[in-house]
């Protein structure tokens, strides 16, 4: 994916390393920007609403059926290479490059309807990933700095990923058929 956002970049003459910058305010706010869409995810995870018990339910069920194991190890590599790729792509590439041709806000929100829509499993999946892709978009856009909503999106898939896994590991369980069967 990174890849594909640079030579895309190359391509529409965007440069991804001029929105780019080590910044400590910008890498302290990318931390906290992670505050509002954790505590969405906790709603989400704590609401009795029985749509979003449903969905809840779905997505746990959805992530069982992954041929991955969610460790540690595979969180952290998965979530630090969504936050830096997907913000790239994204936010670097695609909210910049319609930003050139649109006024900012139609750029936010387009770039992020493909945001939700490639993040599709629901169609409430796609709008909320999309609502998120609009949050970060924002910031992208006040910040000017990619390390800002690389570091919010990174570490909220890590802890969104982190409070799944052990739902996820039982959802998984539940589905493996019973070895321990004494009539063979």
């Amino acid at each position: 994916m990174g890849v594909i956002a640079y030579a895309l970049s190359a391509l529409f003459g965007v440069s991804l390393n001029d929105q780019f910058s080590l910044s400590v305010k910008d890498a302290l706010l990318g931390i906290a920007a992670t505050a509002p869409p954790a505590l969405l995810l906790l709603f989400i995870m704590r609401t009795k609403n029985p749509f979003l018990v449903s969905f809840r339910k779905r997505q746990i069920e959805y992530f069982a059926e992954l041929p991955f194991s969610f460790s540690p190890l595979f969180i952290i590599t998965a979530s630090v290479a969504a936050g830096i790729f997907e913000e790239m792509l994204f936010r670097g590439f695609l909210q910049t490059t319609l930003a050139l041709y649109m006024p900012l806000a139609a750029a936010i929100l387009l770039s992020n309807i493909v945001f939700g829509l490639l993040h599709w499993n629901s169609a409430f999946t796609a709008a909320l990933t999309g609502l998120v892709g609009v949050y970060l978009g924002v910031i992208f856009a006040v910040t000017g700095n990619l390390l800002t909503v690389m570091i919010a999106h990174g570490l909220y898939d890590i802890l969104a990923m982190t409070i799944s896994a052990p739902l996820i590991r039982r959802a998984k369980n539940a589905k493996m058929p019973d070895t321990d069967d004494t009539s063979l």
